[in-house]
């Protein structure tokens, strides 16, 4: 979970810069003050004992959470314990193994929960990332449950909504060396089997309902490089010093450098996901698919903005009786679509924003510095959108597109794409066996359509050609279709 995650990055990062000896009493006092830099001086939050040649640490979220959470909030869950091993040259061990059970609850509104058969973490820290150089994990047996009120509506009282959910095993494994230019590369896996969630849907008025997802399977492969990891312990332990809303504003420009140095926050992120065997039982009936697969990869803030995003569908299956025979043939079967995002700045806005924001005014942000922020988030013509080859696919048709556009500051989009049609002939077929009214509806559409088309390269379906790079006006296969509209 990333409270645990954070704390044993923070914790150990504390450990490694105390220069700790073999566990002494005297070490635990000190490790003890250093790790309050991060998690604050709460009495009972931190506690640290020698244990032999280890030093047992006792992180208390409840207290923690009590102490700076706003009122009525509440966490409720055995204090974390993690043993942390001096292994010299900067390297220390860390071992957490037991259950876990956490409550949250804001009384009235929501209550989450999370238990777990076994959670075990087991890594190697290393002082000079200021992360771990390996690190494992493995929980068995997760249950998360969320419990909520919806609100009431035109009398009706407020209604619960209960979600749950469960994953049979969950592994995460990774690795961290030093970057190229500075920070720290990270891979890692994290993998889930046995997935299932079960919602009971309630909205007043009407009767509840029950939703139930199910996976066999959900792994991501992810690498950051370059990530920022003292800068960022830093702007934490700033943070826990800083508690209270004067405290900020009094040490504001501690604050800037602090964000100053902090930039890029890391150079690149990368993510491969991939969920297979999905269930989706409704009251409609069985919705299935074979495999969803999620690529995404973001720059960190650089002046060469990036952000791409792909998602890939396989396999899917609607329950018999949900879709009209005549549109089965018209049902997808499959589909990939990957849009990616650049030709953008980051780096220059955040550097304006942090060397201008006074948090002593009442805005502390100037209202006068859009334009000057437009321009230095758009230095070129324009931020570019490209659409990578990709379709969908049916029983008896494919559809490909791809394309690209340019937004520019005015914010009117110019760009041209294409999409081909495989088996377009089968897509009239359903459309002219549907009931006379939807026929009616979309026949003449679908003749327009398909009379403005063109062959395919190579004679193989149709295609249309889609210009629109002078703005107000958009060409279909040489055709000006808003002189068309106009005339009408």
């Amino acid at each position: 979970m990333f409270l645990r995650s954070l704390i044993l990055s923070v914790s150990v990062l504390a450990a490694a810069a105390a220069q700790a000896a073999p566990a002494t009493e005297a070490g635990a006092v000190k490790l003890t003050g250093v790790f309050q830099r991060y998690l604050g001086k709460t009495p009972g939050v931190v506690t640290v004992t020698p244990a032999g040649e280890s030093y047992t640490l006792r992180v208390d979220a409840a207290r923690l959470v009590a102490h700076l959470a706003q009122p009525g909030l509440a966490l409720r869950s055995e204090p974390m314990q993690f043993s942390l091993t001096e292994r010299g040259e900067g390297l220390w061990g860390v071992v957490q193994d037991g259950p876990l059970a956490i409550e949250l609850e804001l009384p009235g509104q929501i209550t989450l929960t999370a238990t777990a058969e076994k959670n075990s973490t087991s890594g190697l820290f290393d002082e000079a990332l200021g992360t771990f150089r390996e690190v494992q994990s493995q929980t068995k047996g997760m249950v998360l449950s969320q419990r909520s009120l919806t609100a009431a509506v035109e009398g009706q009282p407020a209604v619960p909504s209960v979600t749950r959910s469960e994953v049979s095993e969950a592994t995460y494994r990774a690795q961290g060396v030093a970057g190229k230019d500075g920070g720290v590369d990270i891979t890692s896996r994290m993998d889930m089997i046995g997935l299932k969630e079960v919602s009971t849907v309630s909205e007043p008025g009407m009767p509840a309902f029950e939703l139930t997802l199910a996976a066999a399977r959900y792994k991501v492969d992810g690498k950051i490089a370059g990530l920022r990891t003292h800068q960022t312990a830093d702007l934490l332990a700033w943070a826990v010093a800083h508690a209270s809303g004067p405290q900020v504003i009094a040490d504001q420009e501690g604050l800037r450098r602090r964000l100053e140095v902090l930039l890029p926050v890391f150079d690149q992120l990368q993510s491969q996901a991939e969920i297979t065997g999905i269930k989706a039982d409704t009251p409609l009936g069985r919705f299935t698919l074979d495999r969803v697969g999620v690529d995404a990869t973001l720059n960190g803030v650089v002046e060469d903005g990036l952000l791409r995003q792909s998602i890939s569908l396989m396999g899917f299956e609607a329950p018999a009786g949900v879709v009209p025979d005549w549109a089965l043939p018209l049902v997808p079967e499959g589909l990939s679509l990957d849009l990616q995002a650049e030709d953008f700045a980051l780096a220059a806005p955040a550097r304006m924003l942090i060397a201008g924001f006074d948090l002593t005014r009442p805005d502390p942000i100037d209202k006068n510095i859009g334009p000057t922020m437009l321009a230095a988030f758009l230095p070129g013509e324009g931020a570019r959108i490209t659409l990578a080859p990709g379709g969908v696919s049916g029983p008896d048709y494919n559809l490909g597109y791809e394309g690209s556009m340019v937004i520019g500051r005015e914010g009117v989009p110019t760009g041209a794409s294409t999409i081909t049609v495989e088996g377009w002939d089968s897509v009239l077929a359903a459309v002219n066996a549907a009931p006379s009214e939807i026929r009616s509806e979309m026949g003449p559409a679908m003749l327009l359509i398909g009379g403005m088309a063109r062959p395919a390269a190579g004679g193989s379906g149709l295609q249309w050609v889609i210009d629109a790079k002078t703005p107000g006006k958009i060409l279909v296969n040489g055709v000006d279709v808003t002189a068309m509209g106009a005339a009408q």
